[in-house]
């Protein structure tokens, strides 16, 4: 959740916020303020690539029953949209081990159905 908040950057100049999440996972933050709109997108990673599968497991004992292991969604993208719903400032794209692979800047909002010429 750090990661979160640090992506969002509160600092107390919203009046509402507006928080869309699932299974204790953000997707979306709309924080408004009387000048000041904000929405924060987060994507993530549909699976846990990185952890294998375990099949056939045989367990020794009837005592020993091991809780679900629950790991934390890995953030894919995240950046911001302006009020009319275009890309704009800096959108991080990370790897499945959570390294910064790129960073677009976008000086010029940017619509994702529109053609960006110069890219395939």
């Amino acid at each position: 959740m750090t990661e979160v908040m640090s992506e969002i950057g509160v600092k107390n100049q919203f009046d509402s916020l507006v928080v869309q999440y699932e299974n204790n996972v953000v997707f979306d933050f709309f924080g408004y303020g009387e000048k000041v709109f904000k929405h924060v997108h987060f994507a993530y990673f549909d699976s846990d690539l990185s952890t294998p599968q375990l099949e056939n497991v045989i367990y020794v004992s009837d005592y020993f029953n091991p809780a679900p292991i629950e790991r934390a969604p890995r953030i894919k993208e995240v950046g911001q949209y302006n009020a009319s719903g275009y890309r704009v400032g800096e959108w991080k794209h990370f790897d499945i081990r959570q390294n910064l692979f790129k960073v677009e800047k976008y000086l010029i909002p940017h619509k994702e159905e529109e053609i960006v010429f110069g890219q395939n």
